[in-house]
């Protein structure tokens, strides 16, 4: 467990995606858009997909996390999803970006994260 735990944690320090070098056989990553809070459909094409949400709903024409989830699943693409369990959105709050909640809402995160570990790894395996 704690060999994949350094993995999953080197991955997530790993430079952010727009800065990044393209693998060897994988074409270039769009560059972000920033229509949808996740932007998912950018991720289209690739064989493995892992979505972090901090919101999964829909508003007006942007569609939910799921709706986009279904497309890249019916386009050959296995995904998973992790977005703010119940403690850690009560946590957030409403205000997503009250700087007070930001310290308990980490918090939350980190508990979360480690049972979101087996889900995510497995998409590797």
């Amino acid at each position: 467990m704690e060999a994949r735990t350094q993995r999953v944690r080197h991955h997530l320090r790993r430079p952010h995606a727009s800065r990044r070098r393209p693998l060897e056989n994988e074409p270039p990553l769009t560059p972000f858009i920033g229509h949808t809070p996740v932007n998912p459909d950018l991720a289209a094409g690739r064989a493995r997909v892992v979505i972090l949400a901090p919101t999964t709903g829909g508003v007006g024409a942007v569609p939910s996390v799921g709706e986009q989830m279904a497309a890249l699943r019916a386009a050959g693409s296995v995904v998973v999803v992790v977005s703010p369990d119940r403690d850690a959105r009560s946590q957030m709050g409403r205000n997503v970006v009250d700087s007070a909640k930001r310290a308990v809402a980490a918090q939350a995160g980190h508990r979360q994260a480690t049972p979101e570990l087996d889900r995510v790894a497995a998409l590797w395996r």
